[in-house]
Order: structure tokens, then C-alpha cells, then sequence
């Protein structure tokens, strides 16, 4: 896992989206996956079949386009 290369791109593409944005939940968000999936794989490394990326990099992955595609479908036009 390399935390300041997750916490770093991730904050600095956030940031320039967003620049009021909370940065600490930003990186906590980004070193999230790897804080749920590196225990899993410690701890049942016959469950994690020798990879450290399990459950949640493919749930992040899943709800972060599932948000795009939430605001990008769903939330009503600005009005004008």
C-alpha cells in the first residue's frame, strides 16, 4: 500500500475539483479499501487466494461509479 501515493493523488484531484473540500476525509477515503482489505488478508489469507486486494477495492470501485452515476442520472437539472 503506498499511502502517500493514494492519499496524494486522490487529494490533489479532489482538491482541484473542489477546493473547499475536507481533505482529511478525502485521504481517509482513499486509504479506506486498503484498510479494510490488508486485515482480510492477514488474517484469512485463504480467503484473499494470495491477492491483498479482496472485498473492498471491488465495493469502492462499485459505489464510487454508482455515485457518478447517481448524480450524473438522477439529480434534476439546474434550474435556470
Amino acid at each position: 500500500m503506498l499511502v502517500l501515493g493514494h492519499a496524494g493523488i486522490t487529494t490533489g484531484v479532489v482538491r482541484w475539483f473542489d477546493p473547499r473540500a475536507d481533505l482529511r476525509r478525502v485521504a481517509f477515503a482513499a486509504l479506506l479499501p486498503d484498510l479494510i482489505d490488508k486485515p482480510i488478508f492477514f488474517l484469512f489469507p485463504e480467503f484473499a487466494n494470495g491477492w491483498s486486494r479482496t472485498v473492498c477495492h471491488g465495493a469502492t470501485g462499485l459505489a464510487v461509479f454508482a455515485a457518478l452515476g447517481v448524480v450524473w442520472f438522477v439529480r434534476p437539472p439546474l434550474a435556470e
